[in-house]
């Protein structure tokens, strides 16, 4: 009996083995390792990050290049539109695209101050030819100097008054 028992054992063991030949969808061996799935997860996370890198990527560029498409327009702009003679904006002074004050603005200013320092200068001209004081050199200076000259012409003048 205990024969019986044992080619039993062989039979049933073939029967398995035959019946599992024929499965259409066999298991591959390691489907239910833990390592293996562990293992596949990660790459799934490496592949993720990757891709995550690449379009992190690709947005800088595409900022760098709509960063630089920018300041060619400005640039074609200002080749456009160019600041008037003397009044660019390489004194460092002044702000993209601000021109300064008109030019015609800045002539009536230096036309006002020469006018000034003219007629300060006739006035001590004519100031010295009443007193009979002499010296040329106060009218240089009022001429040059404008008020900042004729202060100084005042003050020796009244201090010339007080000891006559």
């Amino acid at each position: 009996m205990p024969r019986s028992i044992v080619f039993m054992l062989v039979a049933v063991w073939l029967a398995v083995g035959l019946a599992q030949a024929q499965d259409p969808n066999p298991k591959a061996k390691g489907d239910n390792d833990p390592w293996k799935s562990i293992e596949l997860r990660n790459k799934q996370i490496e592949l993720n990050a990757r891709e995550a890198q690449f379009d992190y990527e690709m947005k800088l560029r595409n900022l760098d290049l709509e960063s630089k498409r920018l300041d060619l327009v400005q640039k074609q702009k200002a080749m456009e539109n160019p600041p008037p003679a003397g009044m660019g904006s390489k004194c460092g002074m002044m702000r993209p695209g601000h021109r300064g004050p008109p030019v015609h603005l800045i002539g009536l200013v230096m036309l006002v101050c020469g006018l000034i320092h003219i007629l300060l200068a006739i006035w001590v001209y004519q100031d010295l030819r009443k007193r009979n004081a002499g010296s040329g050199i106060w009218i240089v200076i009022t001429l040059l100097a404008g008020i900042c000259g004729a202060v100084p012409y005042i003050l020796t003048r009244i201090g010339d008054q007080k000891t006559t």
